[in-house]
């Protein structure tokens, strides 16, 4: 007879007996044992939670019978008696079972029976489901940790330059939230739906990260804006001032009609530049960087603005010199065509004459006498012609 070969059953046993005593340390079954546990998380482990003394029962019951096994094979050719119950320890139904499928003692009451390597499959498929369950929470929790993680190491590079320029209730509940979703990942990590709040998060960092990053380009670039805002300056007062005395020379010689007051705005800008100066010694950071924006361009503007009434003004006296050219143009043609004695013309060359003359100049009457004065002339041209 043939003593049968526990190798593979013995083998398999030793196997699942290293990963039996890993168990404990299991991080997943940590996660479910921990006071905090709740949601899905908490509700799954309930129910799976009593699979585990079962498992070490069938455990403990299966290591006596490999013990057994291992026992009598021996280390040579067992007697015939020992490879009798080894064959029956293998081949027959002998483990009595419960309704859960947990080995009952002798002096129990089984509802079902198994060989010894039936016994040996029950335990590892139940070591199996349980641990594929505690391996889900624990890749759960690691997965959604390191989400969580990786926005705490952005908050941790963020903190000292918000410290210096400043926090924002925004960041104050940024940090709040992302704590609450951290806390969350650790009770029920089954369960923390966590996506939307993460994002709100990293949106929240996207965007002071971009705030940190331009009131430190306003910090360290103040020194270099401060000094073209002060170059820009004097490029403002030299165009007021010439502003200033184009309007006075526009006034002086004609009506300005519609030319409003010249723009002055440099005393006030220069006040506003020596302010900016102010908020960078208290490293107001904020208000300097919304200041400087705008004194920037108000600058600018001041400066478009003295240009505009420059050119404005000069149009004026351009207009001034343009009539006065035609003036001259029709008087050289009313000579060439003898008419520069008619009574009719010499009137309207006289009014032309005097609007273009006084100061100041009345542009649009003159504009108006100069163009009757060009009708007199082509009128008397045409009668010239007609006798002819």
């Amino acid at each position: 007879m043939t003593a049968p070969n526990v190798d593979p059953m013995v083998d398999a046993y030793d196997q699942l007996a290293v990963r039996m005593y890993d168990l404990d340390a299991h991080p997943g079954l940590t996660l479910c044992r921990s006071p905090l546990v709740a949601g899905v998380t908490a509700e799954r482990w309930r129910a799976l939670e009593p699979e585990l003394p079962r498992l070490w029962t069938a455990f403990t019951h299966l290591g006596v019978l490999v013990t057994r096994a291992r026992d009598l094979r021996g280390p040579g050719r067992p007697r015939p008696a020992a490879q009798a119950e080894l064959t029956a320890l293998l081949a027959k139904a002998l483990v009595g079972l419960d309704d859960d499928g947990v080995p009952v003692p002798e002096t129990g009451t089984p509802t079902l029976f198994c060989t010894v390597p039936e016994l040996l499959e029950l335990v590892q498929a139940r070591y199996r489901g349980l641990t594929q369950f505690l391996s889900t929470v624990d890749a759960e929790a690691v997965a959604k940790t390191e989400r969580v993680n990786a926005l705490q190491e952005r908050i941790l590079r963020l903190r000292q330059p918000i410290t210096e320029f400043g926090e924002t209730e925004a960041w104050r509940r940024a940090l709040a939230l992302l704590g609450d979703v951290h806390a969350k990942v650790a009770a029920d990590p089954l369960g923390a739906e966590v996506t939307a709040d993460l994002e709100s998060v990293g949106a929240v960092l996207d965007a002071e990260e971009r705030r940190v990053s331009g009131l430190g380009a306003v910090r360290d670039g103040f020194p270099e804006r401060l000094g073209r805002l002060h170059g820009a300056l004097d490029e403002l007062v030299e165009a007021e001032r010439r502003a200033a005395a184009a309007g006075r020379t526009a006034r002086e010689k004609t009506l300005a009609q519609g030319l409003p007051e010249p723009p002055a705005r440099a005393d006030e800008l220069r006040a506003e530049i020596t302010h900016l100066d102010r908020l960078a010694a208290g490293q107001s950071w904020e208000r300097l960087a919304a200041g400087l924006d705008r004194v920037e361009r108000e600058v600018v503007a001041a400066h478009d603005a003295a240009l505009h009434h420059t050119t404005a003004a000069q149009g004026l006296l351009d207009r001034r010199e343009e009539l006065r050219g035609r003036l001259r143009a029709y008087e050289v043609k009313a000579a060439r065509v003898g008419a520069a004695e008619e009574p009719a013309v010499v009137e309207v060359h006289t009014q032309v004459r005097e609007l273009l003359s006084v100061r100041p100049c009345d542009l649009a009457a003159a504009t108006r006498a100069l163009a009757r004065y060009q009708q007199v002339l082509a009128d008397s041209e045409r009668r010239r012609g007609s006798v002819r």
